[in-house]
């Protein structure tokens, strides 16, 4: 049996440098991966056809006291997935929240996945955090596409 599969995560700091962008999250470590990769930092590329369940989690911070606005949603070869969206509103400096969710999506052998953030205040960011005792590292950004069946 072959069940292809990529787990990824980032170790930085991800910032929006304008407001309503859509800014794609970029992985620069892979935990584990099988016909999974990553490509050009953000685009979750698959060998084989099939659908494919994709986690995704991501750590909002807020920078600033005022209420902001984190828009993110999924794309494949660049086309944004009708309804894929979610919005979360975090607020408090050092203020944070967990973007957390799955899907399921058909692709082709050569399809890409990206995940897209975009927020309406530059003082939100995906944050990146050190290990600090007694717990590990935190991720700014972590994704697992795993192969589900044939499509």
């Amino acid at each position: 049996l072959h069940f292809p599969y990529g787990v990824f995560y980032s170790t930085v700091d991800q910032t929006a440098t304008d407001v309503n962008t859509g800014y794609a999250v970029t992985f620069n470590t892979t935990r584990a991966a099988s016909d999974v990769s990553v490509v050009s930092n953000s685009r979750l590329t698959v060998v084989d056809d099939g659908v494919y369940h994709v986690k995704t989690t991501l750590q909002l911070a807020s920078n600033s006291s005022s209420s902001k606005t984190v828009s993110i949603w999924l794309a494949v070869n660049g086309t944004a997935q009708a309804y894929s969206a979610h919005e979360y509103i975090i607020s408090g400096s050092g203020g944070k929240d967990i973007a957390n969710w799955n899907s399921s999506l058909a692709l082709s052998g050569g399809d890409y996945i990206e995940v897209f953030w975009a927020t309406d205040d530059t003082d939100a960011i995906l944050d990146a955090s050190a290990a600090a005792s007694p717990r590990p590292a935190v991720a700014s950004a972590g994704v697992a596409v795993t192969f589900v069946s044939n499509s």
